[in-house]
């Protein structure tokens, strides 16, 4: 990518990517806005300070969004690669300050791993309680396999949880 020379813009066009795909990216195919993470300054005292965010619309000249890819869980979430070739951005397409972006990333980044954990103990307690509801169910050896020693299993997975 580069960014247009402008009076107020503060990186240089050298320090940008001119062509980029990227893989994996999560709602890419819906989006009509995406924040664009770059090296602006390789320069700087450590990696941290040299990152810039900018917004690329749908539709810029040179962003094209490949194919939804196929995955096994989160299907309500889609999946996408997203290509940028010769992208131009003007100076307002800065997100924050320049060289900022990393401290950006880390002021949000606790709340999101927060987050993720709140589902995915919320997923283990649901598929707890099916696993519960079918051992209660479920007959082997003419008795419900939940008066079979399973429920010391299942008293462990409780435990994990």
């Amino acid at each position: 990518m580069l960014l247009e020379e402008n009076h107020e813009a503060t990186l240089s066009v050298n320090q940008l990517n001119h062509n980029l795909t990227v893989v994996f990216i999560t709602n890419g195919w819906m989006s009509d806005l995406v924040i664009v993470v770059a090296v602006t300054n390789r320069e700087a005292r450590s990696p941290a300070h040299g990152i810039s965010l900018f917004l690329v619309e749908n539709g810029m000249k040179g962003f094209v969004k490949g194919r939804k890819l196929e995955k096994i869980g989160l299907k309500a979430q889609d999946t996408a690669e997203l290509f940028f070739e010769d992208v131009r951005l003007p100076a307002s397409a800065l997100l924050g300050e320049a060289n900022k972006g990393f401290y950006y990333l880390m002021a949000e980044l606790p709340q999101e791993r927060l987050l993720i954990a709140d589902m995915a103990i919320a997923s283990c307690e649901f598929m707890f309680e099916e696993t519960r509801s079918y051992v209660k169910q479920r007959k082997a050896f003419g008795k419900t396999i939940a008066h079979l020693q399973v429920l010391f299993h299942i008293a462990h997975v409780l435990i994990s949880i």
